[in-house]
């Protein structure tokens, strides 16, 4: 709770750009709960151009890309 202001200011900014992972499954939730404007890139699709043969799943993608990273899904 004591980020949350921090948050809502960040995501009420429409010129503001972020990242999401499965943004069409998390968006929703998200703005049932804050305001989020801006402009959303949605890393699983760019992803899935790059690597259409590949898994989408977070949990695939990740070690690609943070290799020092302990397990963390598991």
């Amino acid at each position: 709770m004591e980020y949350l202001a921090d948050i809502e200011r960040l995501f009420a900014d429409p010129r503001n750009q972020y990242v999401t992972w499965n943004g069409g499954y998390d968006l929703p939730r998200v703005k049932n709960q804050i305001e989020v404007r801006g402009v959303n890139h949605d890393a699983m699709l760019a992803w899935h151009v790059l690597n259409s043969a590949l898994e989408k799943k977070l949990g695939f993608v990740a070690p690609f890309y943070a290799k020092d990273a302990r397990l963390w899904k598991h």
